[in-house]
């Protein structure tokens, strides 16, 4: 029946050597410290520690008798107002954090909101930019590419074997700008299945380089007058240059559908 009931007084919030000091101070009524060890089976300097974590909760009182300090225990009732203090705080400490907690969400969200951006510069700071790249899981790419001498002079340069197998699971849709007969690049036959091209005519759309979007990445690169690479973590810009790129993509296609 003890251990039944030490299980009981655990779920109402005491402690192993706590249930077992109060039920042993239950069946003696009022005792000393060393009485209570004894029965309740708990080493005597642990005795104390229960007894008063026991007093904190007006479980248990201590008086003197005879010029030393005795115990008794209060009316199991109080047990039971005990419980409902306690939910009467959790019930406040729920209510001030449903009070900060917006707050607190705000502080959650912030650090995801700020973009995270990574600058690149020449032949060395290319490699490190195409291993950027190789790091974000992303099962496509849409990018604006600019078909000029500068870009095809860097297409390879700083490409490896990771870049490549990267590269190799992708889906693409290329956006190209180009002047007119300006021809387009061949891909090996492992892209050509996961390639859609579409052609902008230069005006209104002149730039150098290429702008691309990897899941929720944005990133640049350009070959004129210097080696640039850029890379931008955010997946509010990546959505703002989805939208931006696929309103492109369409008017490429009403574009061609009117040849």
């Amino acid at each position: 029946m003890l251990d039944r009931l030490a299980r009981h007084l655990a779920d109402a919030g005491l402690g192993e050597k706590e249930a077992r000091v109060y039920l042993a101070l239950l069946g003696l009524g009022t005792a000393s410290a060393q009485d209570i060890a004894a029965h309740s089976d708990v080493h005597r300097a642990t005795t104390y520690l229960a007894l008063e974590s026991l007093k904190q909760r007006g479980l248990v009182k201590a008086s003197d008798q005879n010029k030393r300090t005795v115990f008794s225990a209060e009316h199991p009732e109080r047990l039971r107002d005990h419980v409902r203090e306690e939910l009467q705080r959790a019930q406040e400490k729920e209510r001030n954090a449903n009070a900060y907690l917006p707050e607190l969400e705000a502080l959650f969200r912030a650090p995801a909101q700020k973009p995270v951006v990574r600058y690149f510069q020449g032949t060395e700071g290319l490699r490190a930019f195409r291993e950027a790249l190789a790091n974000i899981s992303s099962e496509r790419c849409d990018a604006f590419i600019r078909l000029d001498d500068s870009l095809r002079a860097i297409a390879d340069e700083g490409s490896d074997a990771r870049f490549e197998s990267f590269r190799s699971k992708l889906k693409f849709r290329f956006l190209y700008v180009a002047e007119a007969g300006t021809p387009l690049p061949a891909f090996p036959d492992i892209y050509r299945s996961r390639i859609e091209t579409r052609i902008i005519p230069l005006p209104p759309f002149e730039f150098s380089g290429e702008i691309g979007l990897l899941d929720h990445v944005m990133y640049f690169v350009s070959a004129s007058p210097d080696i640039v690479g850029c890379v931008v973590e955010s997946p509010h810009v990546a959505a703002l240059f989805r939208a931006q790129f696929d309103h492109a993509w369409k008017y490429a296609a009403s574009q061609l559908s009117k040849k």
